[in-house]
């Protein structure tokens, strides 16, 4: 970021890619979230539900199945990377998902696309709607599904922060419909 605003009031540069948008959808995928969550309940014959409290904590990445998608997409927080300060990264969004059918949701699941403002323009998207890349989706697992229905508004909002502790990660935090949950992302 120093760099980049040193030289960008030079006119020296530009950054590529230039734009980049976060987003976030719910999914439902009780397979998963049996394995990711549920699976402490029972390990080969021990109780450990314990140890879900501390994993439901973990922001996983992983490529999301279109098909778990429930919801439309929110725009959480854009972005001009040729602008933006390093205080910009730390943020809070109001959202809105409109339900698509009626079943539990599981996870919330963030993507980011990317675009590079040239004479032909350049786009993609790790949107688990969109063609899959090596970047996949990063899946906040919620400890108890939310039972939705179709139409219904989720309202929620996100918190982003960098852990003081480790400038490398950062501190998620999510509300639905009232709720709040936290994660870790590493």
């Amino acid at each position: 970021m120093w760099a980049t605003h040193k030289h960008i009031t030079l006119k020296i540069f530009s950054v590529f890619p230039n734009y980049c948008s976060l987003s976030l959808v719910a999914v439902s995928n009780s397979r998963k979230h049996r394995e990711r969550i549920g699976f402490w309940q029972d390990v080969y014959g021990f109780q450990m539900s314990c140890m879900a409290s501390v994993v439901v904590k973990e922001a996983v990445v992983e490529t999301v199945d279109p098909e778990d998608i429930i919801s439309t997409e929110a725009t959480v927080k854009e972005l001009d990377l040729n602008i933006c300060s390093s205080a910009e990264l730390d943020f809070t969004s109001d959202f809105s998902l409109k339900v698509t059918k009626n079943c539990l949701l599981t996870a919330v699941v963030g993507s980011f696309d990317i675009r590079f403002d040239l004479q032909h323009p350049v786009s993609f998207s790790t949107s688990a709607s969109q063609r899959s890349t090596h970047w996949k989706q990063t899946s906040f697992y919620l400890r108890e599904p939310l039972a939705v229905c179709q139409d219904e508004v989720v309202r929620g909002r996100i918190d982003v922060r960098k852990n003081p502790r480790d400038l490398r990660s950062l501190l998620v935090s999510l509300t639905l419909n009232g709720r709040k949950f936290k994660y870790t992302m590493e």
